[in-house]
């Protein structure tokens, strides 16, 4: 299925009073800070927004972003996939009085900053796929090169047991020094 390509910017209420919802693709290439903070952006981001109009001159929307992206495991730090996605709703302010007259329908979606009335949609969807980043990503168990236990043989074992040089033997010995003193 192809994906039509979204346009950069819109303008949120305008789209809501015509009750318009924009599925389509963005090039990775858009993406710089995301780009920065991945190993790798494996394919296109795909986003889908509905715009809503919530009273006269108000409106939210809501969508969901997807990024096939590469990761480096924590555990194990190899690079791994993982389908970045994050479901959204924001409601558009032009400036801090926007955001107070807002009130309550910024408390059930965040407030997202217009610039002339339109909404950068590059920037806002990657703010959502960085805050999206988990923080230490991991894979499954049974993926991970972490995961893999070593057999240790019964030499290996014995060797690992054995402990020449006590840190504490100096201590020992200037102890039974002492009490020969008194």
């Amino acid at each position: 299925m192809s994906v039509a390509a979204l346009p950069r910017q819109v303008n949120p209420l305008l789209l809501a009073n015509r009750g318009q919802s924009l599925r389509g693709s963005l090039p990775v290439k858009n993406f710089p800070r995301l780009a920065e903070a991945v190993v790798d952006l494996r394919g296109p981001i795909v986003a889908e927004l509905e715009f809503v109009l919530t009273r006269p001159g108000r409106c939210r929307i809501q969508g969901r972003v997807q990024a096939p992206v590469a990761l480096t495991c924590q555990r194990c730090l190899q690079s791994m996939d993982w389908d970045l996605v994050s479901d959204f709703a924001w409601t558009p302010v032009t400036d801090v009085f926007s955001r107070d007259a807002a009130g309550g329908e910024t408390a059930e979606a965040e407030p997202v900053e217009l610039e002339d009335g339109q909404l950068d949609v590059i920037v806002a969807l990657e703010d959502e796929l960085l805050l999206a980043l988990p923080a230490a990503p991991l894979h499954e168990d049974t993926n991970c090169a972490a995961g893999l236990k070593k057999e240790f043989t019964a030499a290996e074992l014995q060797a690992g047991q054995k402990r020449s040089d006590n840190p504490f033997a100096v201590l020992q010995a200037l102890k039974g020094q002492d009490k020969g003193k008194n």
